[in-house]
């Protein structure tokens, strides 16, 4: 995906290096927030992934790690695979830990996945790290048991019956 001189990359243009703008603006400016995703950019993340999925749904979106965007979004989505406590070095050397707490404050949907999720708690068991703590709790590694791999990566089915948050 091209980056651009904000730090923000526009989803859909490829790995070309291109910089062109995204289509319409991140917000407008007597709506700030309207209409605009954004996906977290913190180095960690399935980026490519996300972007082609938010494509084939038809829904505009922006990668960054500019807690201005961040700040402006209307729906906010933090990817990541790797490890959660050189994550959280990463949000904070961005100053993007505090941009998704204010993000948060604002009752604003928010999508965090697999490490993106991890990262909302307190605490992980994962090297004793410590997380945004936007909820309570601790990230455990699941029991050892027979016909569970562990780690588990891949696809499983979710049954929400609750309303959507994006």
């Amino acid at each position: 995906l091209g980056q651009n001189a904000t730090g923000s990359r526009a989803a859909g243009y490829g790995d070309r290096g291109d910089s062109r703008p995204i289509s319409g603006r991140l917000s407008s400016p007597d709506r700030p927030g309207t209409g605009m995703i954004v996906v977290i950019d913190y180095g960690m993340g399935n980026l490519g992934s996300v972007a082609k999925a938010l494509r084939y749904l038809g829904h505009d979106a922006v990668i960054s790690r500019d807690p201005r965007h961040i700040a402006e979004a209307e729906r906010l989505i933090l990817p990541g695979v790797g490890a959660i406590h050189y994550a959280m070095s990463q949000l904070r050397e961005h100053g993007l830990d505090e941009a998704i707490r204010r993000f948060l404050r604002h009752e604003r949907p928010f999508l965090g996945i697999c490490l993106g999720m991890q990262l909302m708690f307190e605490t992980s068991e994962e090297g004793e790290a410590e997380g945004l703590a936007i909820l309570p709790g601790t990230v455990r590694r699941f029991p050892a048991m027979p016909g569970l791999k562990i780690p588990h990566m891949g696809w499983n089915q979710l049954i929400d019956n609750r309303s959507p948050l994006l």
